[in-house]
């Protein structure tokens, strides 16, 4: 049976002081009960993306020892916004029934860091 975890994802700059607005944020299912989700939002003036309903496995995996399943669900997040490096982050845990949020630091890129 397939259940819903959600996941909130909150860019920031500054070692988080200031929020960026309009990173594109692409989640990929990599195995599992998620496997075939793809999703791409923008973060909002705040730099938060909406909450996103993922599907994760069935809360009761995580409630049984002999369980040989994982209980969650594994995502890879990629981020991207002209003048910021690109991030990716891989194997994004979604547990059934949480709301987990994702604070991510965006670092600035320069003009010297670009190759031409």
């Amino acid at each position: 049976m397939e259940d819903y975890g959600i996941l909130t994802v909150r860019t920031t700059t500054a070692s988080g002081a200031y929020p960026v607005e309009g990173v594109s944020v692409s989640i990929h299912g990599t195995q599992g009960v998620g496997a075939d989700t793809e999703i791409s939002v923008l973060t909002s003036r705040d730099g938060v993306t909406q909450p996103l309903l993922l599907p994760a496995p069935a809360r009761a995996l995580s409630l049984s020892p002999e369980s040989t399943e994982e209980p969650f669900s594994r995502y890879d997040i990629e981020l991207y916004k002209e003048g910021y490096y690109r991030k990716k982050l891989f194997d994004v845990a979604v547990f059934s029934g949480i709301t987990s949020i994702l604070p991510v630091n965006m670092i600035p890129s320069t003009a010297y860091d670009t190759v031409q």
